[in-house]
């Protein structure tokens, strides 16, 4: 397993960079701020220990002239770190109780300065405007929501979203948050209905405004079977043919077994690193978790006789995913076809995910056998329902960025929690 550690290290020690500035504070001499501040999107070009950024990590906006500033980070799909609020001196900003100073404005740069560490971070005005086709969601056999982000300095902007059966697309649909006004660092969507089960579509954002038009990366993904499976809870899951196959599109998330019977939902970590028997957990004991990613199981809920697979399905044989990954390529690039594409679930860049199968493999995380819940957003860990050499469990893996399918068995992990996903008998 893959610990996240390394990602959130790398990401506080980023917004560090922005929060931590010096302690020799200046006045500016000629503040004029509040107009050109308020009307342009900057980015961090060096930080307070002087170390030069290069590649545009956070960016600041500002929204209808109001004074507050939005951080964002383009590296970790947009998200917001915090809110600088401009005093009416026009030369002091104010986040999470801190104080910075504004000790030089010009049209094109912005230095600042707090009292906690010395030194001074910088930015850059951006005036280009950039824009990223970032992934599906809420896909079905016949429609799907296309997802992309932008950042432009300009005062008005159009976004649509060119599709269509090529990557020559052919048919536009404007995104919901179009048309926008003043700077932005954004999030965009539109919603597709109307498509043709099973096909295979290609998407990209259009971003048009004074400064020219700029288009995201192509993305393609495919639609779903028109036929679903409902579990003993209810719950009705899209499915995808590959090959001869058909598979799930979505992860498990029932809560009992097929006889009725309830699958133990075990909290407590003691409790779970000891069992011997069936259970299951929501990610970080969190149920808002289930509906994305589905629900883990240990590996004796799995092998148990009385099934949580629907009736007329079964979980995941080794044969069935080796069939699965031979059908796509090979076990070493098969991942990239598996996974969903973009980074609204997959920590980014997931650049290498293509989703041509249609199977949507999703990062679930897992549960270790001592009862710690891990890398969510950045692997997905499936069981297969046989046993393995010396009785331990077959399983397979996906992580971020790499287009692999890990196909393993380890001492002990039968205790651990993972994603369930069903074929058709």
């Amino acid at each position: 397993m893959i610990s996240k550690a390394f990602f959130r290290i790398r990401i506080l020690i980023l917004f560090g960079m922005i929060l931590i500035s010096g302690v020799n504070c200046r006045k500016s001499e000629d503040p004029s701020v509040s107009e050109l501040l308020t009307s342009s999107l900057w980015s961090l070009t060096s930080d307070w220990s002087g170390r030069t950024i290069s590649d545009e990590e956070f960016s600041i906006t500002t929204y209808k002239l109001t004074g507050e500033y939005t951080i964002s980070s383009k590296n970790f799909g947009g998200a917001t770190f915090g809110t600088w609020n401009l005093k009416d001196d026009d030369e002091t900003l104010i986040m999470n109780g801190l104080i910075y100073k504004i000790v030089l404005t010009t049209e094109t740069e912005l230095k600042i300065t707090s009292t906690a560490i010395e030194g001074t971070s910088s930015f850059k005005a951006l005036t280009s405007t950039i824009a990223s086709t970032v992934g599906i969601t809420a896909l079905t056999s016949t429609s799907a929501t296309l997802n992309g982000r932008f950042r432009t300095s300009n005062s008005n902007t159009e976004v649509t979203f060119e599709y269509g059966s090529t990557a020559s697309y052919g048919k536009l649909i404007t995104a919901t948050e179009s048309p926008v006004s003043g700077p932005s660092f954004s999030s965009a969507d539109a919603i597709l209905s109307g498509l043709i089960p099973e096909t295979t579509y290609h998407y990209r954002i259009k971003v048009v405004n004074s400064s020219g038009t700029v288009y995201g990366q192509d993305i393609s993904f495919k639609t779903f079977t028109a036929e679903t499976v409902t579990d003993i809870d209810g719950n009705v899951y899209n499915t995808v043919k590959i090959g001869t196959q058909v598979w799930m599109a979505e992860n498990l998330k029932t809560t009992k077994y097929r006889n009725g019977e309830p699958i133990p939902n075990i909290i407590d970590d003691t409790q779970w690193k000891n069992l011997t028997t069936g259970a299951y957990c929501n990610y970080s004991n969190d149920i808002t978790n289930v509906a994305t990613y589905g629900r883990l199981y240990n590996w004796y809920a799995v092998n148990d006789s009385r099934a949580i697979a629907p009736a007329g399905w079964h979980i995941a044989t080794d044969s069935d995913w080796s069939i699965l990954t031979g059908f796509l390529g090979g076990d070493k690039t098969a991942g990239s076809k598996l996974k969903e594409t973009g980074s609204v679930h997959w920590d980014y860049p997931n650049s290498d995910a293509t989703n041509e199968s249609g199977f949507t493999a999703l990062p679930g995380g897992d549960r270790s056998f001592d009862g710690s819940f891990n890398n969510m957003i950045t692997s997905g860990f499936w069981w297969c329902s046989d046993d393995g050499a010396l009785g331990n469990a077959w399983g397979r893996s996906m992580i971020r960025s790499f287009g692999n399918v890990d196909r393993y068995n380890s001492v002990g992990y039968e205790r651990s929690g993972c994603s369930v996903r069903c074929i058709k008998n």
